[in-house]
């Protein structure tokens, strides 16, 4: 295993924005060695034709024959792809967005800190707030996490993180050792970062740096964008969305079933509990699922989402 980190982007049509990110990545200010690998679904655009332009060796890219089938399968593929590689650290990207010279170097910095004091089989996982910025990079809010209303101390505690993932997966960067628990990330999952994120929380630790590392750019393709947290945006959210929470904790407990079957041989006692009685909430009653909920700590950020776990738990 070598002291360099592995860059993992997931591409698909992306010729508008890719090029400035791929080059904010190749300027970082870093001493450890560096290369991006690239997962690209076929396009219907240039992408392939823009990434080649920029000529560097530290590229690699795979072009699919078939699609991914989103954003989710294309980085669980670069997961997989990453066992292959030799590097000691590894970072998600994605391909429209522009990071700050020292992303990577914050990070690792962390990352070598807590493994002298651990040791490098200790599963380690960092994640950053981003700024917010439109398609010309103006800034439409100086905090993600702020804008989003996410607490970052939900990342210390496992039984939060099954409903709710507080970190972009864009600002994620881990080791090895997570990287080799983690992968393959199941399908049942329900995104590649909520899954590593939930491996970290169980078996490692997960830090978090307290400021912008790379501006997120909010355009009308993202996946997951940042749309804000006002209070009548999330409330006409709660009174609309039923449905969808109902559907969002259906997945929770669907990726936690995938956790079970996979780790539950190396959890204790009150996680694997935990984790089996959260599984089996449809089977409780009313009130035993919201009691369910208040004596294992469950909740969201947010006093609206908390709201919402309640109702539609």
């Amino acid at each position: 295993m070598r002291e360099s980190v592995a860059v993992l982007l997931a591409a698909y049509n992306g010729e508008k924005y890719i090029k400035p990110q791929i080059l904010s990545i190749l300027s970082s200010r870093l001493e450890t060695p560096l290369s991006i690998t690239i997962g690209l679904d076929p396009s219907t655009d240039d992408t392939r034709e823009v990434v080649d332009s920029i000529g560097s060796e530290s590229i690699f890219t795979f072009c699919y024959e078939t699609p991914s089938g989103g954003a989710k399968y294309n980085f669980a593929r670069l997961v997989e792809h990453a066992l292959l590689l030799p590097d000691r650290y590894y970072a998600f990207s994605d391909q429209d967005d522009v990071w700050d010279s020292d992303r990577l170097a914050v990070g690792i910095k962390l990352l070598k800190e807590h493994e002298s004091r651990l040791g490098d089989g200790v599963p380690l996982l960092v994640f950053s707030d981003s700024r917010v910025v439109d398609e010309e990079l103006g800034i439409v809010s100086a905090s993600f996490m702020e804008a989003e209303k996410l607490d970052p101390a939900a990342a210390e505690f496992f039984n939060r993180l099954i409903v709710q993932n507080v970190g972009q997966g864009c600002t994620f960067l881990f080791n090895r050792a997570l990287l080799e628990l983690a992968a393959p990330v199941p399908g049942s999952a329900r995104m590649h970062d909520h899954w590593l994120m939930l491996v970290a929380s169980a078996f490692g630790k997960i830090l978090y740096v307290d400021r912008p590392l790379l501006s997120y750019r909010q355009h009308s393709n993202n996946v997951v964008g940042a749309a804000g947290y006002g209070f009548f945006r999330a409330l006409a959210r709660a009174c609309k969305g039923s449905q969808e929470i109902r559907d969002s904790l259906s997945f929770s407990r669907k990726q936690a079933e995938a956790f079970v079957l996979r780790y539950g041989s190396m959890l204790d006692r009150d996680r694997y509990e935990f984790l089996i009685r959260f599984v089996g909430l449809p089977q409780l009653g009313f009130w035993a699922r919201r009691l369910f909920i208040y004596k294992y700590g469950v909740r969201m950020s947010g006093v609206l989402r908390r709201i919402g776990l309640y109702l539609y738990i």
